[in-house]
């Protein structure tokens, strides 16, 4: 009994270890401008960040894409990326960017 609960607990707890490590990396990767700027379908949504007092501060902080457009870290944060990530791979797989009013989408509102 103890044998067959060794041989499927240690492979579940390496397992869910790795899982745990590998989604962590995957949000990470998933929170960078640098990611958001590889699909991003607005034609001056990169331009216009660098151009921004977002991008060059006086402290040299950069303020990222996540910072503005998700919930901070904890606040359901998950739940809004995931939801964000889906609806716009949706757009960029299915919808034709040039219909797009990009216009209203400058304004503080959409930021969040």
């Amino acid at each position: 009994m103890k044998k067959k609960l060794l041989v499927w607990f240690l492979p579940g707890v390496i397992l869910g270890a790795a899982i745990i490590l590998g989604a962590g990396k995957a949000i990470e990767a998933t929170s960078t401008s640098n990611f958001c700027m590889s699909c991003h379908i607005h034609p001056l949504a990169d331009a216009s960040w660098k151009r921004s007092v977002h991008y060059e501060t006086g402290s040299g902080y950069r303020v990222g894409c996540s910072e503005c457009h998700l919930p901070p870290k904890g606040q359901g944060y998950l739940w809004e990326k995931a939801k964000t990530g889906t609806r716009d791979l949706w757009g960029y797989l299915f919808k034709d960017s040039a219909s797009f009013d990009w216009e209203p989408k400058g304004q503080l509102e959409y930021a969040r």
